[in-house]
């Protein structure tokens, strides 16, 4: 289950993943927890401030297309969202 959440197949928000995935809250916080353990999110921080890597996209450096940008930088979709605010704001 943690790899279809993590390749986006539930939508977005807990709730809505969840109630996709039809299953109780508890066994979707061990879901949850798993998605965080290996897209590096969580209390893991990742290597680059957020405004270097917003930097590095601006620049051509991770691709074209969301998905393959948060891929190419490794972290997670809630990481790659306040990336993406912050290339907006230096755009």
């Amino acid at each position: 289950m943690a790899t279809e959440v993590i390749n986006n197949q539930h939508g977005n928000g807990h709730d809505n993943r969840r109630k996709s995935l039809g299953i109780s809250a508890a066994e979707y916080e061990k879901v949850r927890a798993e998605v965080n353990r290996r897209a590096g999110g969580g209390s893991n921080s990742p290597a680059k401030s957020v405004d270097q890597m917003a930097r590095e996209v601006l620049a051509g450096k991770h691709g074209n297309g969301h998905d393959a940008r948060r891929k190419s930088l490794g972290i997670s979709q809630s990481q790659y969202n306040q990336v993406r605010t912050r290339v907006n704001q230096l755009a």
